[in-house]
Formats: structure tokens, C-alpha cells, sequence
């Protein structure tokens, strides 16, 4: 039992690397640099590091998104992007990308807010 005990006590970094890098990271979410009112907006979501399989999803104000007529979610192997139809002044606040695998789970958000030229939708 004891050599057991001192087997597993010697493999434990060795396994809890193999977890940390199983574990999925994302990169921070940027926005576009120019965007316009009644324009398509882009967030993409790109993964650093994570085993498949990988499980996306986007959340808007802490409500899960799906694709409909404002919303289109594109899935890839290591990335997602959200694409925003007609950007509009309801379409402002935090957005979220989530990746879930068995090793664990993995949020960025972004705040989307008009300022500058697009104060006068306000």
C-alpha cells in the first residue's frame, strides 16, 4: 500500500500537467475596430489550448443564444464566432463564449457600447 501511495505521490505533477493541458483557455474576444449602426458585427472566439471534444456557446446578457433571424453562431474545431445582424442599440452589453470539454470549462466576455460617432443612437 505504501509503495502505492508513493507511486501515485510521484506521478501526480505528471497527471495534473496532462489536466492543466486538456483543460480548454480561450483568447480574449476583440472587437472590430469600425462597426456601424444597421451593420454585420463579427466576435470571434478562439481556442489557446484544450482535448476535444469541445462544446461552444455564446450567452448575451447571461441568456444563451441560437441561431435565428438576428444571430448566427458559426462552430469550427477550435474556434466559434457569433455574428450579429443589423446591429442595433438592443444588441448592446456583455457578451459571453463559453467552451466546455470533460477536463473543464472556459469564459471571455466582451462589452459591446456605442460611443463616439454612434452616440446619437442613444
Amino acid at each position: 500500500m505504501f509503495l502505492i501511495y508513493c507511486l501515485l505521490w510521484l506521478l501526480q505533477p505528471i497527471i495534473g500537467n496532462e489536466l492543466n493541458e486538456n483543460k480548454p483557455i480561450l483568447q480574449e474576444i476583440t472587437l472590430p475596430k469600425k462597426f456601424n449602426y444597421n451593420q454585420v458585427v463579427r466576435l470571434n472566439c478562439d481556442l489557446v489550448q484544450g482535448a476535444q471534444p469541445l462544446k461552444f456557446d455564446w450567452y448575451f446578457k447571461n441568456i444563451k443564444l441560437d441561431n435565428n433571424n438576428k444571430t448566427k453562431i458559426i462552430i469550427g474545431d477550435d474556434s466559434s464566432d457569433l455574428i450579429i445582424k443589423q446591429l442595433s442599440v438592443d444588441d448592446l452589453g456583455d457578451y459571453q463564449c463559453t467552451v466546455k470539454n470533460p477536463y473543464g470549462e472556459y469564459s471571455q466576455m466582451v462589452s459591446l457600447y456605442i460611443n463616439g460617432e454612434f452616440s446619437h443612437l442613444i
